[in-house]
C-alpha cells in the first residue's frame, strides 16, 4: 500500500519537480522526510534532480523539461529568488528566432552562483539588476531585453523596435511606470534607449523620471536605425544602421 508521502507525491502534474515544502501534509520532520525521499530514490519510485528537488520516476519522465527545472531554481522555499531571462524569453516574445533542443537557459539572481547542470539542461546565472522577489519579473524581463539589444538585433529576423513598442503598448499603465522606475537600476544605455522606446509608443508621463537621470554629455551607440525610431536622437543615441 503506497505511503501517504507516496499519495502525495503521485497526486502532482507529470513532470513536476518538488521539494521539501510541498511534502508538508506528510507530516515528517525534516529529518525523517529526508530519510523517506533517499528510500523513494532507491526504489525508483523518484529521480533527484538537484540537492532538495525531485520528479516522479516513470515511463513517460522526460530526461530533459526545461521549464520545471528552471521553476525550481527560481523558488526556495516556495519564495522567488530568480527569474528566466535571456534567449529563451526572447525567443517567446518573436524577438528572435526560436532554437530547436535548446538546453542552455539564464536565470537572473540576486547573489551569483556558477552554472549548473541538471538532466542535460545547464542554467548560467546573471545578476538580478533589482530583487526579484520585490519587483514585477516580467517587467524585468522586458528591460533585460532592452539592455541587451544590440545582441538582439545580431541574430532576429524582426523589427526588433516594432515588436518592443508592441509588447510595452499591451501593458497597463502601472507596468508603464514600473518601466520608468526599475530602469534606473540599469545602465545608462538602457535607461535612453527605454525613453526612446517610451516616447515613441506615447507614453511621456514618466519620461522626465528617466531624463533627469542621464549625462546628456554622453551618447549611447546602438545597433539600430533613426527610421525605426526616430526619437533616439532626442536620447543621445547613435544609430549604428543605415536608414
Amino acid at each position: 500500500m503506497p505511503s501517504p508521502l507516496l499519495n502525495i507525491i503521485q497526486s502532482f502534474y507529470p513532470n513536476r519537480i518538488f521539494g521539501y515544502i510541498d511534502l508538508t501534509a506528510a507530516g515528517l520532520n525534516q529529518k525523517a522526510l529526508s530519510t523517506a525521499l533517499r528510500v523513494l530514490v532507491l526504489r525508483k519510485k523518484i529521480v533527484r534532480i538537484m540537492k532538495g528537488r525531485y520528479m516522479i520516476a516513470s515511463a513517460s519522465t522526460q530526461p530533459n523539461n526545461p521549464a520545471e527545472i528552471v521553476r525550481a531554481i527560481c523558488l526556495f522555499r516556495n519564495k522567488i529568488c530568480g527569474y528566466e531571462t535571456g534567449p529563451s524569453v526572447w525567443e517567446k516574445w518573436n524577438l528572435i528566432p526560436k532554437e530547436e533542443n535548446k538546453n542552455i537557459f539564464y536565470v537572473a539572481i540576486n547573489n551569483m552562483r556558477p552554472a549548473q547542470t541538471h538532466q542535460g539542461i545547464t542554467i548560467r546565472f546573471k545578476k538580478a539588476r533589482l530583487d526579484p522577489a520585490q519587483f514585477n519579473i516580467v517587467t524585468l524581463q522586458l528591460l533585460d531585453a532592452i539592455e541587451a539589444f544590440n545582441a538582439i538585433a545580431e541574430t532576429s529576423h524582426n523589427s526588433i523596435v516594432e515588436k518592443i513598442i508592441q509588447l510595452i503598448s499591451e501593458q497597463n499603465e502601472t507596468f508603464h511606470q514600473q518601466l520608468a522606475n526599475y530602469v534606473l537600476a540599469y545602465r545608462p544605455a538602457t535607461r535612453a534607449l527605454t525613453g526612446a522606446l517610451l516616447q515613441h509608443a506615447g507614453i511621456v508621463a514618466n519620461l522626465s523620471l528617466i531624463r533627469t537621470s542621464l549625462n546628456f554629455n554622453s551618447i549611447y551607440k546602438l545597433n539600430i536605425s533613426l527610421q525605426a525610431l526616430p526619437e533616439a536622437k532626442s536620447w543621445n543615441i547613435a544609430p549604428q544602421q543605415a536608414d
